[in-house]
């Protein structure tokens, strides 16, 4: 797979709608305390290698283990709009899926373990749906630029702007 043609989310998806086949993983995924307890998983060592990743990429491995173990906790995908704005509150700015302290909380996550937990509880307080390309995007590339553009969605200020392409949100996160 060429590099210009990547894309974390596309991946993530396909190998989600495969992983609903599998109870048993996903079980054992949702149990999964850590990234690298979800790494042990061969379905997640699938994904890895999809996504590219080798042993020589320890943290990538442990955001591709995080993201497994998220992916297992969603029901049912929606793409219509993205994660983070899913999470925020409506245009009065009431009614957030997701508090201002939660939110601050995923925000600050630093490190995969963290950033798992901060993700399942995110996937729950959307009741089990979520934009698993955008969710894949964010925790593959979890850094200072997919922060501010999740803080942006959160709070709907990219609403003002023009329509972000899945190519936009690549150039901004990684």
């Amino acid at each position: 797979m060429s590099r210009d043609n990547f894309d974390p989310g596309e991946t993530a998806h396909k190998w989600w709608k495969e992983l609903q086949d599998d109870s048993g993983a996903r079980a054992r995924l949702r149990r999964a305390s850590t990234p690298v307890e979800a790494l042990a998983e061969k379905c997640t060592i699938g994904l890895a290698k999809r996504l590219g990743a080798s042993p020589a990429k320890s943290a990538q491995l442990a955001r591709i283990g995080a993201l497994a173990a998220v992916l297992a906790h969603v029901r049912d995908g929606d793409a219509s709009t993205p994660m983070a704005r899913q999470l925020g509150p409506d245009s009065k700015g009431e009614n957030a899926a997701m508090s201002v302290l939660r939110f601050q909380r995923l925000m600050a996550a630093e490190n995969p373990q963290d950033l798992m937990r901060q993700m399942r509880n995110a996937v729950k307080l959307l009741k089990d749906k979520a934009n698993i390309e955008d969710l894949a995007h964010a925790i593959f590339y979890w850094n200072d630029r997919t922060r501010i553009r999740w803080t942006y969605d959160y709070w709907g200020a990219s609403i003002a702007t023009p329509e972000t392409t899945k190519k936009q949100i690549q150039e901004t996160t990684s």
